[in-house]
């Protein structure tokens, strides 16, 4: 992983804040406080997890961090589905 993969991943999560932003916007929705610091908590989060995932591809075998990609999804979405459920 080079350069290229890091800033395809900070590309992606751009578009992504972009794309959530423009339609809060289109519904007007963005005139909250609360909103814009919980957005910028989350990109904190985010740009830190690229960091941490570009840091663990160096130093981790290919097959552990499959494992590790695996059981993320795992609970990222079974906390998806409870808070569904509730």
């Amino acid at each position: 992983m080079g350069p290229n993969a890091v800033a395809l991943g900070l590309t992606v999560i751009a578009v992504a804040a972009a794309t959530v932003l423009l339609g809060m916007a289109w519904e007007g929705r963005l005139s909250s406080g609360w909103l814009w610091q919980r957005w910028a908590v989350l990109i904190a989060v985010a740009l830190t997890g690229v960091w941490l995932g570009h840091r663990m591809a160096h130093h981790v075998s290919v097959a552990r961090l499959r494992q590790m990609i695996c059981v993320l999804l795992v609970l990222s979405g079974v906390m998806l589905a409870l808070g569904a459920l509730r």
